[in-house]
């Protein structure tokens, strides 16, 4: 499934972050998926920048209906009524549902990519 979110221009100012602060969103947002693995790459273009960030993770990924209450909605996270992980191994950082969208401050293009398992389906 593919759509496309759109965000108020102001609203996206006020989510906009330092790289660093974004990166670090997506890298808390894969430990709050109980990942155990997170990697962070880059692709740099041929003046030296850098064309593409990517954050990969082994954590349990979003179902549908998940990836669209939690895209669709700007602040809503299941994390609002939790404490921790699904696993409950671990404590979660962010609650407020806007860490995700915080990767505007990088570029123009966000793009998601996630399996979870989803009854007997992935």
């Amino acid at each position: 499934m593919e759509f496309d979110v759109g965000l108020d221009k102001h609203h996206l100012e006020g989510l906009a972050a330092q790289p660093s602060t974004a990166v670090l969103e997506l890298i808390w947002n894969a430990l709050d998926a109980d990942a155990k693995r997170v990697e962070v790459s880059f692709a740099w273009n041929a003046l030296g920048g850098i064309e593409e960030i990517r954050v990969t993770d082994d954590g349990h990924g979003m179902t549908q209906a998940e990836a669209v209450a939690g895209f669709c909605t700007l602040g809503a996270s299941w994390k609002l009524a939790a404490t921790r992980t699904r696993s409950g191994q671990r404590a979660l950082h962010g609650n407020h549902g806007r860490g995700r969208f915080r990767a505007g401050g990088i570029g123009q293009i966000m793009r998601w990519e996630t399996v979870a398992q989803d009854g007997d389906h992935r």
